[in-house]
């Protein structure tokens, strides 16, 4: 963990840090671990926190923020352009108080202050009426009720950005925003225009004038899946091409990759300055960034390596492939407990696998191996694994004696 102070804080939810050696540092709200709100948080505030990468990008974010002072006394301030008009937030409180007994909400429409309530109370002095939704159609007929939010709705997805993490929804003739955060199932990466969703509807935290959908799930969840075989697909996906930059591929990934089953592939290229890499599988070359590298280290991964891998569709960009949890395929470890036909290893990365004497390496006898023996061997996913099991992922084939214990005698 690091320790820096806040360096200056934006209204849309993010700030920077001064870390100790004096360069700044980003970081999110949703990354804040004891204030409900970024805004909470003041320029020259002590901070801890750990250094992480923004999605999966090699652009370095703080993350786990704790705020070392003490802020409990801090309250989160209005939003932009809410004060002065009407008495403002530091007038008299007229109307209805807002949520959690707060001042009254207010909304600015073409320069002029009123007082809104976003459960459903008249503007006051006859003023213009909210507009319920993100700037796309008229004004939403459906203003949330006195009691509380509406819901659950059921709307169609009318429009995704990606490159955003967010989304629209069509409800009774209006847009209604949602972020990628508000997705319960399936996951953001796998809605598509189009599809029936139900959701909540409730005033937007940070534009309470504004109306956004919470708890977005599927309307019809695919059956359980049971039996053998491969899972069927889940809701909404869509196959994706090929690798980065590839264009249009012959190649789709097989449709049960995203469960978990392992491919196995060699190393293309690493460019250890942007910290990613690409590996070729069955012809198409596939990217993958350092995060993924279980086994070794990135580092001391090179170019021709040959290693396993789940491939999936990538979060930031879904219609393209990527690897995750890479894995050297040969790997050497120590044997743990030896049976009569069987035994376990513990393998350098970690892992306690299964290997069976019938899975030796040609001119290697199961009975020439000794309990704390160093051994290599190829790390592929177990049968169980693959059929959905419960179990180790991995068990051990062709085993072979490692040439270290030969160096030793």
């Amino acid at each position: 963990m690091e320790t820096g102070t806040v360096a200056r804080i934006n209204d849309k939810g993010f700030g920077f840090i001064t870390r100790d050696n004096g360069s700044e540092i980003f970081f999110h709200t949703r990354e804040v671990t004891n204030a409900s709100d970024i805004r909470c948080l003041q320029p020259n505030d002590s901070v801890q926190f750990k250094v992480g990468y923004h999605n999966n990008s090699s652009k370095e974010e703080a993350q786990q923020v704790t705020v070392l002072n003490d802020i409990s006394h801090r309250s989160r301030p209005p939003p932009p352009g809410s004060r002065g008009g009407h008495g403002g937030y530091n007038g008299p409180p007229h109307g209805r108080p807002g949520p959690h007994g707060g001042p009254p909400r207010r909304f600015h429409d073409r320069g002029h202050t009123q007082r809104f309530d976003p459960y459903g109370g008249p503007p006051p002095h006859g003023g213009p009426p909210p507009h319920n939704n993100y700037g796309h159609g008229p004004p939403g007929p459906y203003p949330p009720p006195n009691n509380g939010p509406v819901g659950p709705c059921e709307g169609r997805i009318r429009e995704i950005k990606w490159d955003r993490k967010i989304g629209f929804i069509m409800y009774q003739g209006n847009s209604i925003f949602f972020h990628r955060d508000q997705v319960i199932f399936p996951a953001f990466e796998q809605l598509h225009e189009g599809s029936i969703v139900t959701f909540d509807i409730r005033p937007d935290p940070k534009k309470p004038e504004k109306n956004k959908a919470f708890d977005i799930r599927a309307a019809h969840a695919p059956p359980p899946h049971r039996g053998r075989g491969p899972p069927p697909p889940r809701y909404g996906s869509r196959p994706p091409p090929t690798g980065y930059g590839g264009g249009p591929g012959h190649f789709p990934p097989p449709p049960h990759h995203q469960h978990g089953l392992r491919s196995e592939g060699k190393i293309r290229e690493i460019n250890y300055d942007k910290k990613i890499g690409f590996l070729m599988h069955q012809g198409q070359s596939i990217f993958f960034h350092r995060d993924q590298v279980v086994f070794p280290e990135y580092e001391n991964l090179k170019e021709g390596d040959q290693v396993s891998y789940v491939l999936g569709p990538d979060p930031r960009k879904p219609d393209k492939t990527k690897a995750f949890e890479i894995q050297a395929l040969y790997q050497e470890g120590n044997i743990d407990v030896l049976k009569e036909k069987f035994g376990f290893i513990n393998t350098d990365s970690g892992e306690r696998i299964f290997f069976h004497g019938s899975f030796m390496n040609p001119g290697t006898g199961f009975d020439s191996l000794q309990q704390g023996m160093r051994v290599r061997f190829k790390m592929i996913q177990s049968r169980k694994a693959q059929q959905g099991a419960a179990g180790s992922p991995f068990e051990a084939q062709e085993v072979e004696i490692s040439d270290s214990n030969m160096q030793e005698g």
